[in-house]
């Protein structure tokens, strides 16, 4: 069966994104340490651009690739169509989010358009791949076409960004720059982040539960909440240009309302299964009710236009970013990382030694302090970016390093045996032949 199997050099680029995401997190967390004065409601500047694009591209855009290379071959139920094109992805990506970052540090525009083009290139090249696995056969399920949806939304995210950087430099743009501001982050946190999100979850809940056919009962709201989001945000897009706040509000709810129904689907499973929840669930389960208060609390205090969509933005996306999205991947990278290298390094030798079980690959324990130390992290965001207080958002930086050190030793035991791989020892003293084995 070659169905969602997933080549030797797709694993390389998804384990790079990985650990460029993780690198990213950790450097965005320094930063706020350092700098908490950026997200406490002082002038936007280049350095606070640069910790955006830090967040959403470095942090949460690499891991969710990783996440998407992985998962898109299972989700299709297909092989990837190619696997060259995720390194030829990883290279583009690395470079092009260097030259961002430069650029908005020492405001430069040429270097900022260039890492652009290059990150835009990556993700069409993304896109396309996924689009192909995804055509090689039709599976009309919510996850597989929630998937296939924020493939879409990754494009047009990318084509905002490119379209951002051109009508800054015009003196009177076609539409509000603020307004382009807020498509594109609607269409990458929501069409993209929030979508990929929601819907890998709806297939990887139930097998992270050993229960593989829990999701199905949840399917009718699964598909309102598709058909929600994703006609909000057409609709979203239709509405900027009308310029009526009203109108956005009204499409902004029903993107709202598509969350929601996506986050009671994925519930529904967790009840299902209630008896079998660990902190790594529970803490992915509470990234996903926390993405829908944002949701809810962002339509809520939707501004105008000026300044106030500035500091609404800067709001809006720091607190999804290090709240719901934190808590999603560090939750679920607690089950899967150990998964995954189990697969990579023992699953091979199975029908030659005798192998230890998946779970011996993680630390359970350490997922209490990475559920408490990310959620009092959002709390203390939240005080800080509400009421301008830096000590607040350097505390919030501290307790996120603490909750990031602590993910780190629940995988650690994966870490290392996808450092140094296996011994005979670990193999219950068999001597392993590498010959014998199938490749991963």
């Amino acid at each position: 069966m070659n169905a969602g199997k997933v080549s030797s050099s797709t694993v390389l680029a998804a384990v790079g994104f990985a650990a460029v995401g993780l690198f990213s997190f950790g450097l965005a967390c320094l930063a706020l340490l350092l700098r908490p004065d950026v997200l406490a409601g002082g002038e936007v500047t280049g350095v606070t651009r640069s910790l955006t694009h830090l967040a959403t591209l470095g942090w949460i855009g690499s891991l969710l690739f990783a996440g998407a290379y992985l998962a898109g071959p299972q989700l299709a139920g297909s092989s990837l169509w190619s696997g060259r094109l995720p390194l030829v992805h990883f290279f583009l990506h690395v470079v092009g989010i260097g030259l961002l970052l430069a650029g908005f540090i020492l405001s430069n525009g040429p270097c900022i358009t260039a890492g652009a083009w290059l990150v835009f290139a990556g993700l069409l090249a993304l896109v396309y791949n996924l689009f192909r696995t995804g055509s090689k056969r039709s599976l009309w399920t919510p996850a597989h076409l929630a998937f296939q949806a924020a493939m879409f939304w990754l494009a047009m995210s990318g084509a905002g960004a490119l379209y951002l950087l051109r009508i800054r430099a015009m003196e009177v743009p076609p539409i509000p720059v603020e307004m382009v501001i807020a498509l594109h982050a609607h269409f990458a946190l929501f069409g993209f982040l929030s979508q990929v999100l929601l819907g890998v979850s709806l297939r990887v809940v139930p097998e992270l539960l050993h229960d593989n056919h829990a999701s199905h009962g949840g399917y009718p709201m699964a598909w309102f909440g598709w058909a929600c989001l994703n006609g909000g945000l057409l609709a979203l897009f239709s509405m900027v240009l009308t310029g009526s706040p009203q109108l956005m509000f009204a499409a902004g709810l029903v993107v709202a309302v598509g969350v929601a129904a996506f986050a009671a689907a994925i519930g529904r499973t967790l009840w299902h299964a209630r008896s079998r929840v660990g902190w790594g669930m529970l803490t992915h389960a509470t990234g996903v009710v926390m993405l829908v208060a944002i949701t809810v609390g962002a339509l809520a205090t939707f501004p105008q236009a000026g300044e106030g969509m500035h500091h609404w933005m800067r709001t809006y996306i720091s607190l999804s970013l290090l709240g719901p999205f934190a808590l999603a991947v560090f939750g679920a990278g607690e089950h899967l990382a150990p998964r995954l290298i189990w697969r990579l390094r023992y699953a091979p030798w199975q029908k030659h030694a005798e192998v230890p079980p998946a779970s011996r690959l993680g630390r359970a324990a350490a997922g209490g302090p990475v559920f408490f130390s990310l959620v009092m992290a959002w709390v203390y965001l939240v005080i800080g970016q509400l009421w301008h207080q830096p000590e607040s958002i350097r505390l919030a930086a501290m307790l996120l390093l603490f909750g990031f050190g602590w993910f780190l030793t629940a995988i650690s035991p994966a870490l290392l045996c996808f450092i140094f791989g296996v011994t005979p020892r670990d193999l219950g003293g068999a001597t392993p032949l590498p010959e014998n084995p199938a490749k991963p």
